[in-house]
């Protein structure tokens, strides 16, 4: 039986492990709300007001978002593997070790949000604003980061094996011991690049890289 509470205001409110999968939340106030460990796989976020809820350890797998207010959230630990978040402003919102992989990311805002540890194999994050970004032990590989820009990002530990970064932007990022096997770094801007350590153990393309000092 589908859950429904369309435009309901929940703020504040404790939800703790509470099973709402495939419920209909659509305009949902769920505006610092305690969700931890809550199941809302497959259900309809639309338009909802999830800014500063804890959702530490959620399972959203499937969960649609689109239009959803997502300022200082905790995702930390939670399970967004497929999630749509094109587009979304998620600046300074904390994925630290949540799973993303296959998630859409693209045009999404995250400047300075905490990616540490994530998983995030075949993810996809064309054009999207990571500057200053925490990807410190972040999977990323076969992910898409085309036209991405990691200015100042932190992307030591992280894994990057066969990862798009056609065009992207990696200006004062650190890569120290950054795995960056198979990569293509075609069009890629590296301006004054810090902490490098190469480890890689396939050919690289750096066809047309731009390298700024």
């Amino acid at each position: 039986m589908k859950s429904k509470l369309i435009e309901t205001k929940l703020s504040g409110t404790l939800l703790t492990a509470v099973n709402l999968a495939v419920a209909n939340l659509e305009g949902v106030n769920l505006c610092g709300a305690d969700l931890r460990g809550i199941n809302l796989r497959g259900a309809n976020l639309t338009k909802a007001n999830l800014s500063w809820a804890n959702l530490s350890g959620a399972r959203l797998s499937g969960a649609r978002l689109q239009g959803a207010l997502l300022n200082g959230v905790k995702f930390a630990q939670a399970y967004l593997n497929g999630v749509d978040l094109s587009g979304l402003e998620l600046e300074g919102v904390d994925f630290s070790e949540a799973k993303l992989n296959g998630a859409n990311l693209s045009q999404a805002n995250l400047i300075a949000s905490s990616l540490m540890a994530a998983s995030l194999r075949g993810a996809m994050l064309a054009g999207a604003n990571l500057q200053g970004a925490d990807l410190t032990e972040a999977v990323l590989s076969r992910a898409s980061l085309s036209q991405a820009n990691l200015t100042r990002a932190d992307l030591t530990d992280a894994n990057l094996q066969e990862a798009d970064l056609t065009g992207a932007k990696l200006n004062l990022a650190c890569l120290l011991r950054t795995n960056l096997s198979g990569a293509d770094l075609s069009d890629a801007y590296l301006w004054v690049l810090i902490c490098m350590k190469r480890i890689w153990s396939k050919p690289i393309s750096w066809e047309r890289v731009c390298v700024m000092r």
